[in-house]
């Protein structure tokens, strides 16, 4: 029983009020894009922005060779014909490789060539040493007869494209048509839309003979 004066816990002077818990106001939750960039997976993002950076560099993918058509040339033998997409006929460019030398050069012109509209013929396909200058300079002669014939060609639209010592076979069998001539040496100047000779093979040489060859077949049409 409680002592005079007291009351009980339901009231009056022995009765508090119930404490209540302080509680502190709740903090909002994190975004998740703040969230993602935390120290363990900042090294996986960096790598994937450095990828992103190198694929941007590399620009897009060179376009797929094509599968070549093989050109029956009596006396010389077959001789790979690659053709660019569009409607026949196409101007075509006769790739003549140095006599005796093994020349990766051939590919990339004729890549760019193709990427104009441009068929590209080589005369001495494969990544073995060419053959001889004689040699070429009858496959060259032989070519030409059967390309003038073939209704995939343009005939009034044929150019020629020779590396090194293939540059003077390219000319001497050229017969008026448009010839750029790479590293040939020992030649006469260059004619204005219709000749162009550089001594050697510097890295801008690739898109100049492009470009050149392209606007000595587009000004025969």
């Amino acid at each position: 029983m409680p002592p005079p004066g007291a009351r009980d816990n339901r009231g009056g002077l022995c009765s508090r009020a119930p404490r209540r818990k302080a509680t502190r106001p709740r903090l909002a939750a994190p975004q998740q894009e703040a969230a993602a960039v935390t120290p363990k997976r900042l090294p996986s993002m960096l790598r994937c922005l450095a990828f992103a950076a190198l694929l941007a560099a590399a620009g897009p993918a060179a376009a797929p060779e094509p599968a070549p058509e093989w050109l029956e040339v009596p006396g010389a033998g077959p001789m790979p014909l690659l053709l660019p997409r569009g409607a026949a006929p196409l101007p075509v460019v006769v790739l003549v490789p140095d006599p005796g030398r093994a020349d990766r050069r051939r590919g990339r012109y004729a890549a760019g060539l193709r990427a104009r509209g441009i068929a590209t013929i080589d005369i001495a396909p494969g990544p073995e040493a060419a053959p001889a200058a004689e040699v070429l300079a009858q496959r060259l002669g032989r070519l030409l007869r059967v390309l003038v014939a073939d209704p995939r060609i343009d005939a009034g639209r044929i150019a020629l494209l020779g590396f090194g010592a293939g540059g003077r076979i390219a000319l001497g069998g050229a017969g008026g048509l448009p010839v750029a001539a790479l590293g040939a040496g020992g030649v006469a100047p260059g004619e204005p839309g219709r000749l162009l000779l550089l001594e050697e093979d510097p890295p801008s040489a690739e898109a100049h003979v492009v470009s050149f060859l392209a606007q000595a077949l587009r000004a025969r049409e």
